[in-house]
């Protein structure tokens, strides 16, 4: 596709003559930040941003899919050989390391096209290349991230067995493993001897209405008793109305550990060790990723940083088991005009990553 309309922000004066000049490009129109950027992609329209820094202020995994939805397909700008290429803004990244360091950071934020000037082939015929790519005529660096699927019921529904669940409160674990709540959990629960591979983990929602049906505790008793059970467990507490996981295993964190971890997911630098950091390891129990003890931070838990949170989890561990939020309503979009706050996102993210979901549908008291 010619005819490129082209937003640009952090790229050298080179770059930007490139882009005028070339013939696929339209127009190209140099933004000052990423406010910018989202303004006329929303307002006047753009095929595409190329964005020459990784540490932008506001440039995250959350505004990356915003515009994409936009339909802007961000492009991230690397060099591995700066003097040749841009500005001082990337001028740091003089080494092939540094380059691929770079460009594995642009896909971790979600944008599909990364445009790297290498000395072999040049910034142009790179660019060439790109903005091919852009119109359709090649394959992206990334594959189109897939829409959530909505349509019709969940998948194998079915109610779990009320002995099950007496099992977990009391603690009889015989009874537990040979009525398991799946085959999965109890596969996870065979032990650490289990060799784990990348995306090999398993991901439990236990989600309920309004009314404390029990969603917390129930969740804090199953990542106890699968990590009795020699588990490797990770319990998240992603519920936006206020989570309760942090009290129950006597944590006092200010800083909620979901949070950091979601601000690194949102800007691209979340891995296995910086969720290790993120998570308290409970003794005897399984590592605990604290929510939010003041409900008024729940724009903090971006959904878009939540699924890469679980994605990292599944390498990490056995069992990644998730506290929802109760409220499943997507009403915040028919009140604004842009992209809105979307406080029930987190809940929407966790039940759409997640294998199994545990509905619990009425509070009752145990004997």
């Amino acid at each position: 596709m010619d005819n490129l309309r082209v937003l640009v922000v952090g790229v050298g004066a080179q770059m930007l003559a490139m882009l005028r000049a070339h013939p696929r490009v339209a127009a190209a129109r140099e933004c000052l930040d990423i406010v910018d950027v989202r303004a006329l992609s929303l307002g006047l329209g753009a095929d595409a941003a190329v964005f020459g820094c990784l540490d932008l202020d506001g440039l995250d995994r959350s505004t990356v899919r915003e515009l994409i939805g936009a339909g802007v397909e961000p492009i991230g700008l690397v060099s591995s050989d700066a003097a040749e290429v841009v500005d001082e803004v990337v001028a740091t990244q003089t080494s092939p390391d540094a380059a691929q360091r770079a460009a594995d950071r642009w896909r971790r934020l979600g944008v599909r096209y990364v445009l790297r000037a290498e000395p072999r082939t040049g910034l142009a015929a790179e660019l060439d290349r790109v903005l091919r790519a852009v119109g359709g005529e090649e394959p992206a660096d990334l594959p189109a991230p897939r829409p959530p699927d909505r349509a019709g019921p969940p998948v194998g529904w079915r109610e779990v067995p009320a002995s099950i669940l007496d099992a977990l409160v009391g603690r009889d674990l015989a009874a537990l493993r040979r009525e398991s709540l799946w085959p999965a959990l109890a596969e996870a629960a065979r032990g650490p001897d289990r060799p784990g591979t990348a995306g090999s983990g398993t991901v439990l929602a236990v989600w309920g209405p309004a009314g404390a049906p029990g969603r917390s505790v129930v969740a804090a008793v199953i990542a106890r008793r699968l990590s009795a059970w020699g588990a490797t467990v990770l319990l998240v507490d992603a519920d936006t109305y206020g989570g309760a996981q942090a009290v129950l295993h006597g944590q006092l964190d200010e800083a909620p550990g979901l949070i950091r971890a979601v601000r690194l997911a949102d800007r691209g630098r979340l891995d296995d060790a910086a969720l290790a950091d993120c998570a308290v390891a409970i003794p005897g129990g399984p590592a605990l990723l604290t929510g939010l003890t003041d409900a008024a931070g729940w724009p903090r838990l971006r959904p878009a940083g939540l699924e890469v949170v679980i994605e990292v989890a599944r390498r990490r561990a056995h069992v990644t088991v998730v506290d929802c939020g109760f409220c499943l309503e997507e009403d915040e979009e028919l009140s604004y005009d842009t992209a809105a706050p979307a406080r029930n996102g987190a809940t929407l993210a966790a039940l759409r990553s997640a294998d199994h979901v545990l509905a619990l549908g009425v509070a009752e008291p145990v004997a």
